[in-house]
């Protein structure tokens, strides 16, 4: 299916950014609607987990303290 055509054409007939949305990250180092390369998109997303991860503790803490409510 690939032989040849670059990753646009290949998503493009295979109508693949209509399901991602806004969920579409770039490929390879190509900048996304935002200007973000893919090494800043991870890094984001290393630093949102460790947030998410802290919020579930603090949850997770109070859950206790309420007496396991």
């Amino acid at each position: 299916m690939n032989e040849g055509k670059d990753i646009t054409e290949v998503v493009r007939h295979l109508d693949i950014a209509r399901h991602l949305g806004p969920l579409a990250v770039p490929v390879r180092g190509h900048e996304g609607r935002r200007g973000q390369t893919a090494t800043q998109l991870e890094t984001e997303n290393a630093r949102l987990k460790k947030l998410l991860a802290e919020a579930e503790l603090d949850k997770a803490m109070l859950k206790e303290l309420a007496g396991g409510f």
